[in-house]
């Protein structure tokens, strides 16, 4: 098959800064190659990435910097579909994660095949235009994303498709056994700084567990961009947190865009923390799943959203963050986890590698594969 990749405006594809979405297609633009597929991957152009591969033709696209708000961006994601429109190559199949294109490509631009729009984010009243003009696939990254689909346009049910976010299990994977002891302890959260991320909320149950005498030897860790052109928060944001935190064990690092190094970093962790708050915003959870292909495992906040691939208790602790007292629960997530026993622990970890090995990059290939052979009637 001939298959087109087109991301976004706003960030590029490795090895320049990028978010999940750019380094999971760019890892499935490389395995549907190695299966003998014709693949053009169209990103936003970035110093950093040559536009050269033996594998995957890749076509740089003038895009911009994020500006932080929806409405703001929406009309640089239509400029940019429109320069995509004037490069894209004639194609069995095309998927893409931008707003816009869905819309334009089924009736202005034919040599793009059938068009597959990969819902990555919770939809924000686009699906009805979706379908009414022509889409032929929405691909949802999570049930939940899926249900949201539904809820939103009926009538596109039957277009959607669950498909997860794949790992890297060549890259992230255990290297040994975790124990329930290890000093110091690390509690690890890697993913944008943001409000709606819960960060304070991870600072408060630090200063909980601080109180009760029960952090000692127990660190935090915050790996992630903070910037707003990065989808962060900004500097006022990281300004707030370190003043929560003062007096408390907190590392805030710049975010770790080689994924060697990345996987290292979570699995030097004793356990992993994302809580949470997006309830709009959350669609899968990658850095909760990398995480536990590692072996590390986690707290999670009760988002449905973590339950396509964690199961409470079996792979770590879940809080209610909508309790009235949320820092509390989180707090007492983090303790009964931190106070697993070393075979209790290690059970975990290897509970954890396991579900992560599910998600694997040929297996979720295969999955995409077999659905653009479902509309095009090609072989997968």
């Amino acid at each position: 098959m001939k298959i087109n990749i087109v991301l976004g405006p706003f960030l590029s594809i490795p090895p320049a800064p990028c978010g999940a979405v750019e380094r999971v297609w760019h890892d499935l633009a490389g395995e549907f190659a190695r299966r003998n597929h014709e693949v053009r991957l169209l990103y936003k152009e970035h110093k950093e990435v040559t536009p050269s591969s033996r594998d995957i033709e890749l076509i740089p696209i003038r895009g911009f910097e994020s500006t932080g708000s929806t409405m703001r961006n929406l009309p640089l994601d239509f400029l940019y579909s429109a320069r995509v429109m004037r490069r894209i190559p004639k194609a069995d199949v095309t998927v893409t994660n931008t707003f816009f294109l869905p819309m334009l490509l089924p009736k202005l631009c034919r040599k793009a095949g059938k068009i597959h729009a990969h819902i990555a984010r919770m939809p924000k009243g686009q699906i009805k235009m979706y379908s009414r003009l022509g889409t032929h696939r929405l691909l949802a990254v999570s049930q939940a994303v899926a249900t949201a689909i539904v809820r939103e346009a009926p009538q596109a049910g039957q277009l959607t498709r669950v498909i997860s976010y794949p790992i890297r299990n060549d890259v992230f994977h255990p290297t040994g056994e975790k124990e329930s002891s290890p000093s110091p302890k690390t509690i690890l959260y890697a993913g944008r700084i943001h409000p709606e991320k819960g960060i304070l909320l991870l600072v408060d149950a630090l200063r909980i567990l601080h109180n009760k005498g029960l952090a000692d030897n127990l660190a935090v860790k915050a790996i992630g961009p903070w910037r707003i052109d990065q989808g962060g928060g900004g500097e006022p944001y990281r300004r707030e947190i370190l003043k929560r935190a003062e007096g408390l064990s907190l590392q805030l690092e710049e975010p770790i865009f080689e994924r060697e190094a990345f996987a290292d970093a979570l699995r030097s962790a004793t356990i992993f923390c994302y809580p949470s708050l997006a309830e709009k915003g959350e669609t899968f959870g990658v850095a909760p799943l990398e995480a536990m292909a590692c072996g590390t495992p986690v707290v999670l906040s009760n988002l449905m959203v973590f339950r396509d691939f964690f199961e409470p208790g079996k792979h770590g602790e879940v809080f209610d963050h909508h309790d009235s007292e949320p820092a509390v629960k989180l707090a007492d997530a983090i303790a009964g986890l931190l106070s697993r026993s070393t075979d209790e622990m290690v059970a975990t970890s290897r509970a954890c590698a396991e579900r992560g090995r599910e998600f694997g990059l040929s297996v979720t290939a295969e999955r995409y594969l077999e659905d653009f052979s479902e509309l095009t009637g090609l072989n997968p």
